[in-house]
């Protein structure tokens, strides 16, 4: 009974197994991607239906002429609707294929003349650690966005909404408050558009920027089961060192030459090398990501300047800035810290990329 009641609190429960997966999803390549197109595309189809049933209160809207009026406003509202809904589900389905294509490539050994690694046999397991190499994240995306042609479609697709928003956040404008009123606002669908283009133009660069300054030893772990020290790019756990069982110098004449065999009557075949160095940080790396997280801050400030957005913007940017602290700090902490400031009122003002940058670069590993 004793025996049956220690398994059973060892198993993770159903909560600790969630919160595994949600970690687990916003480490992989690109899980930051489909998630904010969840979210964007979800708010691009709410304002545009929501504008929709409440169409008497667009009654008195007239686009300009020519191509706007052709148009109407009801369907702008429509189309906006569909690129809402594609946001939702293509980069989910990038996400997905990719991840699929680096288990993939997780099982196979980055150098076939070597033979399969550790890594490469735990991927083959059926719940061990799957870990990816730089290889293999070169060699998924290669296969992920230049053979599937959904990839392309949806990369014409991102060309037409980005347009059709411009087009329509100008046709808005022109139209005055009657196409814009207080209780509906049908222009937020076309700015949230234009975010969300504008934040894979930025999550793809940081993106880049975390690949090519990993090193070739560091891995990325897509199923972790929850260990938090498998977050971010990481050294993989040592290879086990390969022994033999017993020695040609066993018994007595191995005494005396002192190469009998050790305990348990095994010999390793040699010795684990010691770990290296950390090597010192880039300059130019730490630069780059100082201009970076600048930037993160300061876009955080910008809604202030867009007319019409304000404060509510931050409930599209907060998440938004959340990822890319994630991503380039790889804390929880500085990633929940920066989302609140967006959220909370008044406090954008607040360099949470910049102060976490200081932290890390100045103060020590202490974020």
């Amino acid at each position: 009974a004793d025996t049956g009641a220690m398994s059973a609190s060892s198993e993770p429960s159903s909560l600790e197994s969630c919160q595994a997966s949600c970690r687990d999803f916003f480490n992989r390549p690109l899980g930051g991607f489909a998630a904010m197109g969840i979210y964007l595309g979800l708010l691009q189809v709410f304002t545009s239906v929501e504008s929709l049933i409440q169409n008497k209160d667009l009654a008195g809207c007239q686009f300009p002429d020519g191509l706007a009026s052709k148009v109407g406003m009801m369907n702008w509202l429509w189309v906006q609707t569909g690129l809402g809904l594609a946001d939702m589900l293509f980069p989910l389905y990038i996400h997905l294929m990719l991840y699929r294509h680096l288990i993939e490539e997780a099982k196979i050994a980055d150098d076939p003349d070597k033979g399969p690694s550790n890594r490469t046999l735990q991927a083959r397991t059926e719940d061990g650690p799957i870990r990816v190499s730089r290889h293999d994240i070169f060699e998924a995306f290669k296969t992920t966005f230049v053979k599937d042609p959904i990839v392309y479609f949806y990369g014409l697709i991102l060309v037409v909404s980005l347009a059709w928003a411009i087009l329509g956040w100008i046709w808005i404008v022109q139209g005055g408050s009657e196409c814009n009123p207080d209780r509906i606002w049908p222009v937020a669908g076309a700015w949230i558009e234009i975010f969300f283009v504008c934040f894979i133009v930025v999550y793809g660069a940081v993106w880049l920027y975390t690949l090519a300054y990993s090193t070739e030893n560091e891995v990325l772990t897509l199923r972790s089961g929850g260990d938090e020290k498998e977050m971010g790019w990481h050294e993989p756990p040592p290879e086990p060192v390969p022994v033999q069982e017993g020695n040609e110098n066993t018994g007595l004449m191995g005494w005396f030459t002192g190469q009998g065999p050790s305990n348990n009557n095994q010999v390793a075949l040699h010795q684990e090398p010691p770990k290296p160095k950390p090597k010192p940080k880039s300059k130019i790396r730490q630069m780059i990501k100082l201009m970076v997280s600048f930037g993160l801050d300061m876009l955080g400030n910008i809604t202030y300047f867009i007319p019409t957005v304000g404060e509510a913007g931050d409930a599209v940017f907060a998440p938004a800035s959340a990822v890319m602290l994630k991503m380039l700090y790889n804390s929880n902490g500085i990633a929940a810290i920066g989302c609140t400031e967006e959220i909370l009122p008044f406090t954008d003002l607040t360099p949470t990329a910049t102060i976490a940058w200081f932290m890390e670069n100045v103060m020590g590993n202490n974020c």
